[in-house]
């Protein structure tokens, strides 16, 4: 599935790409200034956000078990959880993977760096695969 993702993301980053040279002379945008390393940057960073918040939405299926409840469980926490966590502790934010999902995302923030986002999700993401792979040898599946 990861790599199906990344299939997409790469593919819709190379079209968005195509899209924006081929647009920008009718709108009078100059792409002289425009380089493949910043643009190369941002697509790493999608790919490891996507990723990040794949991983997490996969093993909170796996926990649950079915779709309704895990996608409703995902929404409410980050929409509602996660920010309010992050409002009411003032560090919450170098630690709660929707925020730190959002600062690797961003290439950083000023609470976080870029570098300690990615590796403390990194982090997150080694964890929950171990801990989803676990739940999942041990389901008993009926026939």
């Amino acid at each position: 599935m990861a790599v199906f993702v990344s299939i997409g993301v790469v593919a819709a980053a190379v079209l968005s790409v195509i899209v924006s040279y081929a647009m920008a002379p009718s709108q009078s945008i100059a792409t002289s200034a425009w380089t493949f390393g910043p643009a190369g940057a941002a697509l790493g960073r999608t790919l490891l956000t996507t990723l990040g918040w794949g991983v997490l939405a996969t093993v909170l299926a796996t926990i649950v078990r079915s779709p309704a409840p895990a996608i409703g469980a995902g929404v409410v926490y980050v929409l509602l959880v996660d920010p309010i966590i992050d409002a009411a502790w003032s560090t919450g934010g170098r630690w709660l993977p929707g925020q730190l999902l959002q600062a690797v995302a961003q290439g950083g923030t000023t609470q976080i760096s870029l570098t300690r986002a990615s590796i403390v999700v990194a982090l997150y993401c080694a964890v929950l695969l171990a801990a989803g792979a676990g739940i999942f040898a041990r389901r008993d599946v009926p026939s």
